[in-house]
């Protein structure tokens, strides 16, 4: 990815330091979580690098729909099941890539993140930027999704 210049940025760019901490702080904190503590954990990690409104979706046994962990996050965006065909969520899920498109607020753009446990594919997560370029949410997108592979 080419570097921006100082006069591109719509906003500070994300630090090494940032991404290492919420990785860091992932891992800590998931290591003894249960179940249902996972999607708040993961949005409190998140909010160090700006994401709001993250939300969490595992795919269902016959792995065609998408179905969200219950969280304030999810109450709050109304987050409802995402169909793997037709949906970037689904897109996300289906080639495991980190996929970008505006938030319904249209101030912010939502970071899709695929979750995968070593190949195979588990769901995915949403998050919503404000003010950031596409590639840097891709940038701290994907080395999330990395502490992903490492923690599931």
């Amino acid at each position: 990815m080419p570097a921006r210049i100082e006069s591109e940025a719509s906003g500070p760019l994300v630090s090494d330091e940032a991404i290492a901490k919420l990785i860091l702080g992932l891992l800590r904190r998931t290591h003894l979580s249960v179940a249902g503590e996972l999607a708040e954990v993961v949005a409190d990690e998140a909010a160090v690098i700006g994401a709001r409104d993250v939300v969490l979706y595992l795919i269902d046994l016959e792995q065609q729909t998408l179905l969200p962990l219950a969280s304030p996050a999810a109450s709050t965006v109304g987050a409802t099941p995402q169909s793997v065909g037709g949906t970037v969520a689904g897109r996300t899920f289906a080639t495991t890539t980190v996929l970008t498109a505006p938030s319904e607020n249209g101030g912010r753009q939502r970071v899709w993140v695929p979750l995968l446990d070593g190949t195979e594919r588990v769901g995915v997560m949403a998050m919503s930027f404000d003010g950031a370029a596409a590639g840097e949410l891709s940038r701290c997108a994907s080395a999330t999704a990395t502490s992903w592979r490492c923690w599931w």
